[in-house]
């Protein structure tokens, strides 16, 4: 969507929502990580 967008008359409004879209998926895939982190089921995580 952002190439799309930068190359189809320099869409940049389009470009910063793309970015903008894929920042809060991140936030949020984080957010689900850091929980499941926190399950004792989950042995991924560090022992401290």
């Amino acid at each position: 969507m952002i190439m799309d967008s930068r190359n189809a008359g320099n869409r940049y409004d389009l470009v910063i929502a793309g970015m903008i879209i894929i920042g809060l998926i991140g936030l949020l895939l984080d957010g689900a990580t850091r929980l499941l982190e926190r399950l004792k089921t989950v042995r991924w995580r560090y022992v401290r």
